[in-house]
């Protein structure tokens, strides 16, 4: 019920092969495994921890010595046979006769479960699953059903949509009607088959439909009383919260008609009621969703329809800041719709960033580096209209206050890693031992080893005189080809680097190396997590971005497979905050030069950048949970992309639940080449961290009282 979409596939299945391989196994093996009785056989429903390579899930056990079985009072009958015979009372004490052949254990292979010769129309189950997507096409304008339910079948589409109907009109007619309605639901379903063919159904995973998986697995509890139970549930709950499920299916059904560009249907579920203001865990609205997306006549029909241009998301941004900026003049058009005001044009969000200094930052890099002139033409159409309008933020002047540079030495160590060699550059105070340990994980897409060294050593000179501390940088590539893969190794190098005292883990990988925090959680005490980005929502994928992102990537990825350094350098603008052309050149210059000197291995790892941001970072984040002991500093470019980077940073906070969001002033991603000011952030950042109560520095408000009220938090709830 709760599916954005359900595809129903009616499609006849004819046995295979594999269903009629036999086998025998040995007693003790049985011993180990939890059977489930399904119609009239017995399958293995679990295995033990111990391994019994010959049996296999869902295989079936089809006779004990003489003794046929058909249910599972049979193996208790088998098992009092054996054990009669050998006299013992531990029917693993026929163990050895079996072997020796005189009580044989016959399976057969039933690797897809049991056969069922039953169509999908006359099954409980499937008929439970059509009823749901009855229900949901009964909730949301009649049209719209062709965007909810799918199926292989016209008949069963047919079906839905006649239980839609019926639905639909009785719940017009009040409770009464309803009520009749979900019975006549009921009712039908009783005339369906039960016979379980899935295991997992069987058992009802899960506990729903008032039973525990470990109640479901006793024989008393049949398919059909586990269906129906389910059935009686959601009847009972729709009967009692038709409205509130109604308003929620169309709420949703508004999100997506938004994200995928279609304006009748915005239009239709808003006359319906469904709220455009009405904001997700994130604070994102409607019109949020439609910058994002750069649907124009859907942002043009939100903001007819009562849609809030004011309304602030999580980190402050207004609609106009979730603004995808592409060298399109769609994206001109858009801009001036979501803006049209200077109260907005000069609204800051978090990151002290207005939408239009966001705009100027990007007019000036857009085309390759370079200005995109429709853009520049808006900039200085708007800063004559308004004069008050600023473009940038000074620098902080105070941000250096109270830290000084120290003397550091620097090395190279290498380590044997799953037979890989891996090098990793360590900055330390001279000639002293310490207890504190830095653990930098600098491999980036883009970014080449050598671009990266200068700042890494800088906030290491800032950090580690200060503190007695010694920083680990792994920097380079090393083969991965995946998120999971690049995790795995870090984790073997950290194994190997053997560090003892107090480590922190700095992330400036783009969180391609974020899981470690998971990994580590045990031993270590703190993280900072530099512009991760990738984690999209829903309605992102399929959308114009979305195809647009894809392609660009690819696009990246063919020059670096082509070693087009020309080509490459042109893309400095995306990830260097500046407007200075004389910067840009400065920056393309240095980028140019480092891709040169680039080794083979960081040049293959540029290969995977669509699939380690696109394909594996959303799905990759969503697999890792909740973290809930380590401390963790999230850093982003006050510039950073927000569909890219600060949209990750926000859905990152919500599952790292001692995280605090702070920003880099003035840059994008790429602080390592921005200037001065951010890198002396990230190395105040990371102080702030490891002292945070310090007298002589001055502390980030913002990192401070997250961490602390998070932590008191935590100990309130303990006591």
């Amino acid at each position: 019920l709760q599916a954005d979409a359900v595809l129903h596939v009616d499609i006849p299945i004819q046995q295979v092969s594999e269903d009629v391989q036999h086998y025998r196994a040995t007693l003790l093996a049985l011993e180990e495994a939890h059977f489930l009785q399904i119609g009239p056989s017995v399958h293995v429903a679990r295995l033990s921890d111990e391994s019994h390579p010959e049996m296999s899930l869902f295989d079936v056990v089809e006779s004990i010595g003489d003794v046929t079985i058909s249910c599972l009072e049979d193996i208790d009958r088998a098992k009092a046979i054996l054990n009669a015979k050998e006299k013992a009372t531990s029917w693993c004490a026929a163990f050895s006769r079996c072997i020796a052949g005189d009580a044989p254990v016959s399976m057969r292979r039933a690797p897809f479960g049991v056969f069922s010769s039953l169509s999908a129309d006359q099954k409980g189950w499937v008929y439970l699953e059509r009823f749901a997507s009855m229900v949901k096409g009964a909730m949301v304008p009649e049209d719209q059903l062709c965007g909810i339910a799918f199926a292989t079948s016209e008949r069963v589409l047919e079906e839905i949509r006649d239980g839609s109907a019926r639905l639909r009109e009785a719940s017009k007619c009040g409770k009464d009607a309803l009520d009749t309605a979900l019975q006549y639901f009921v009712n039908q379903l009783a005339q369906k088959e039960f016979s379980a063919v899935s295991v997992d159904k069987a058992t009802n995973t899960g506990g729903v439909g008032g039973m525990s998986s470990a109640e479901a697995f006793h024989p008393q509890h049949s398919e059909k009383q586990i269906v129906v139970g389910l059935m009686h549930d959601l009847v009972r709950h729709l009967a009692e919260n038709w409205e509130r499920e109604q308003q929620s299916q169309r709420q949703r059904q508004l999100t997506m008609s938004v994200g995928r560009g279609d304006v009748e249907a915005t239009r239709q579920l808003i006359a319906l009621g469904a709220d455009p203001n009405l904001p997700d865990l994130q604070g994102l609205t409607c019109l949020h969703t439609g910058a994002k997306v750069r649907e124009l006549r859907v942002v043009q029909a939100l903001i007819e329809l009562r849609g809030d241009l004011t309304r602030k998301d999580v980190q402050g941004n207004l609609p106009v800041h979730r603004l995808s900026l592409y060298a399109k003049d769609v994206t001109i058009e858009l801009f001036n719709a979501l803006a049209p005001t200077e109260s907005l044009l000069e609204e800051p969000n978090k990151a002290g960033v207005s939408p239009f200094m966001r705009l100027g930052a990007w007019a000036y890099t857009a085309v390759d580096s370079k200005p995109y002139p429709s853009a520049v033409e808006l900039v200085e159409k708007l800063t004559s209209q308004y004069p008050s309008l600023a473009l940038m933020r000074a620098d902080d002047s105070s941000l250096e206050r109270g830290l000084e540079k120290g003397l550091v030495s620097q090395s190279i160590e290498e380590y044997t890693v799953q037979g890989r060699t891996m090098r990793v550059h360590v900055w330390q105070s001279p000639g002293g031992h310490s207890d504190l340990h830095v653990f930098w994980l600098g491999f980036q897409l883009y970014m080449p080893v050598d671009m990266q060294k200068l700042a890494v050593q800088t906030v290491a000179e800032y950090v580690c005189p200060r503190l007695g501390a010694r920083l680990v940088a792994s920097l380079e590539p090393f083969g991965a080809v995946s998120r999971g893969e690049y995790v795995a190794s870090t984790k073997g190098l950290f194994e190997a680097l053997a560090l003892e005292g107090k480590t922190i883990v700095v992330d400036n990988t783009m969180g391609v190396g974020i899981g470690l925090l998971w990994e580590l959680r045990s031993r270590i005490s703190m993280g900072l997590v530099i512009n991760p980005l990738g984690w999209f929502s829903d309605e992102f994928y399929g959308s114009e971005g979305h195809t647009k992102m894809s392609g660009t990537l690819n696009a990246h990825a063919d020059h670096f497979y082509k070693r087009d350094i020309e080509q490459a350098a042109r893309r400095v603008g995306d990830f260097t905050y500046t407007q200075d052309s004389n910067d840009i050149e400065r920056v393309r210059d240095l980028y140019s030069q480092c891709l040169a000197s680039s080794s083979e291995q960081w040049w293959q790892s540029q290969l995977q950048v669509c699939k380690l941001t696109i394909e594996e970072a959303t799905p990759f984040y969503k697999s890792l949970g909740e973290l809930h002991d380590v401390r963790v500093v999230l850093l982003c470019g006050s510039h950073s992309p927000a569909l890219l980077v600060q949209e990750t940073a926000a859905r990152l906070q919500g599952c790292i639940k001692l995280a605090a969001i702070d920003y880099i002033r003035n840059s994008k991603q790429w602080w390592e080449v921005e200037g001065r000011a951010p890198v002396i952030k990230v190395a105040r950042s990371l102080i702030q961290i490891l002292e945070p109560r310090d007298s002589n520095l001055r502390v980030s408000d913002r990192i401070v009282c997250a961490l602390s009220s998070h932590e008191g938090g935590r100990q309130a709830k303990g006591c």
